[in-house]
């Protein structure tokens, strides 16, 4: 199901030849009428990115605290 959605707006997207955040809120719903109802800023892939603040997550804080805990291994071997 939501794998499904995910995959349909991939393919209108590639037709399109944008990225889903850069397709309009019609364009979703087109492909399925629930997307038409998300907000906007989730198509933010850097906004997404940003709120994996849980230690290990991807947001650039919690990156740079395991390159630099990496780096000290690195160093102390």
């Amino acid at each position: 199901a939501a794998h499904d959605v995910a995959g349909a707006l991939v393919r209108r997207a590639e037709e399109l030849g944008r990225s889903a955040a850069e397709m309009s809120r019609e364009e979703r719903a087109a492909v399925d009428e629930r997307l038409a109802d998300l907000p906007d800023e989730i198509w933010n892939a850097e906004r997404a990115l940003e709120h994996r603040a849980a230690s290990g997550g991807s947001a650039r804080d919690r990156v740079r605290e395991q390159l630099a805990a990496a780096r000290g291994t690195l160093e102390a071997g």
